[in-house]
């Protein structure tokens, strides 16, 4: 069994940034966020530990080369502080979560989770009754993820399905991530 790495979602990201006519990383994702209406509804809501938005867009590209219809949540992809957080960001947080059928709670390093991120995961498993992954990346395939116990009770991404034996450290279902979008594909809205 083998976790996602590091180098292989930045060689994602990567992959998108030479398609663009030199834009950034937060300019790609900046202006994602500002084309999703109200209206849309989405594969799956992508939000990020770390404060690395390349890690964010490499993720959101191997969705999206799933078919899959990606919302990534480029602000709380930092750990931003709560006393930064308004009532109007609240709101369209819980709109955009509302228009999703999954999260997807990238974690890369030591997952550290600011008093967003945990608002986050547990208003969206509270609305959905599931549909929330952990996407754990580590330096190297052949490593295993540092979960952490805040995090580690949800289905844990892996490459495949081939899960003959648990990885240490690692409490939660693990599940690949082709295995976790069929699972939500019936989903219609809250």
């Amino acid at each position: 069994m083998s976790f996602y790495s590091i180098p292989e979602v930045r060689h994602a990201s990567h992959r998108t940034l030479q398609n663009q006519d030199g834009d950034s990383v937060e300019e790609l994702l900046r202006r994602a966020c500002d084309k999703a209406r109200v209206s849309d509804f989405f594969d799956v809501f992508l939000v990020c530990n770390a404060g690395d938005e390349a890690l964010l867009l490499g993720v959101k590209t191997l969705l999206q080369e799933r078919s899959m219809k990606v919302y990534a949540d480029r602000l709380s992809a930092h750990l931003l502080p709560t006393h930064c957080l308004t009532s109007q960001r609240v709101v369209q947080l819980k709109q955009r979560m509302g228009q999703a059928r999954s999260l997807l709670f990238v974690v890369a390093g030591t997952p550290k989770l600011s008093p967003l991120a945990a608002w986050m995961l547990g208003f969206f498993d509270g609305a959905h009754q599931g549909g929330l992954a952990i996407l754990p990346l580590v330096d190297s395939c052949g490593e295993a993820p540092d979960v952490g116990s805040e995090i580690g009770f949800y289905p844990i991404i892996v490459h495949s399905d081939q899960l003959q034996q648990p990885a240490a450290g690692v409490d939660g279902t693990l599940i690949s991530l082709d295995t976790f979008l069929g699972m939500n594909r019936t989903w219609s809205g809250i």
